[in-house]
């Protein structure tokens, strides 16, 4: 018996407005954060540089394990939170605990110069980048006059991010036509994509990303299109018919320009 095409490929024809989910959609780090963090240490840690790559899997380990439970005890960056007020607050206990779990004991002064440049630094494209096709799908987009729009789980330095990599401005020539994130709306997702189509996006009818429950979930739920990216391509089926599955953004053009 024939397997029947997924419904995606007729709706995708009606997009008119596409939201995009920001990190391991659209961007990627350079090096992970935990890199990151013992690479910022060494000029202060000179001992870090011997035995490098011992301590770079006990940074890597460590920031996982403690972004994992600062965000289940402080969900979106600490929002309404009297104990955490801030997105800073919230990471510069990330940071502190990351190194105390890796040995590292700093003075307070030297810990506030620290983690402002990571805070700082972790705004701007010195630790981010798009993936390689996003520029030209995002460009083919607009070309089309599909509108495109980030929502994602983050804090208030996605715009900045976002523009110093090149995809957003306020002007005409924008790829992206608007961004929403988690700790100005005040809800992650997938609530947060429900919340954007309600009242900001009424005309969006299909959601990119790679997480299975914030993004396609989100996406049923607000009742438009869900596009699950698996760029690891670890065997997903492609014939689900709740979602589709790319493993680059640039498969789902030929489905949405083609017809627009």
């Amino acid at each position: 018996m024939p397997i029947q095409k997924p419904r995606f490929f007729v709706t995708m024809s009606l997009v008119k407005s596409i939201a995009f989910d920001s990190t391991g959609t659209l961007l990627r780090l350079r090096r992970p954060p935990g890199q990151i963090y013992l690479d910022t240490l060494v000029p202060y840690r000179p001992f870090l540089s011997a035995s490098y790559s011992h301590h770079l899997r006990q940074f890597n380990q460590n920031f996982h394990d403690v972004y994992g439970n600062i965000n289940r005890l402080y969900p979106n960056f600490g929002f309404g939170s009297t104990e955490i007020p801030s997105p800073y607050a919230w990471w510069s206990r990330v940071v502190r605990e990351v190194f105390l779990r890796s040995g590292i004991e700093l003075s307070d002064d030297e810990f506030t110069e620290i983690f402002s440049q990571l805070y700082n630094d972790f705004g701007t494209a010195k630790y981010w980048e798009p993936f390689p096709e996003v520029v030209d799908v995002l460009g083919a987009l607009r070309t089309a006059n599909i509108r495109s729009v980030v929502i994602s789980d983050f804090d208030e330095r996605l715009e900045g991010i976002l523009n110093d990599v090149g995809l957003y401005t306020k002007g005409q020539d924008s790829l992206l036509s608007a961004v929403y994130y988690s700790y100005r709306a005040g809800q992650v997702k997938p609530g947060l994509v429900g919340l954007v189509k309600e009242q900001w996006e009424p005309q969006l009818s299909a959601m990119v990303g790679d997480s299975l429950k914030r993004d396609i979930e989100g996406s049923k739920s607000a009742g438009i299109v869900p596009v699950l990216l698996d760029r690891r391509s670890r065997g997903r089926s492609e014939l689900d018919p709740c979602y589709r599955v790319v493993s680059r953004l640039d498969e789902i053009l030929s489905e949405i320009i083609a017809i627009s």
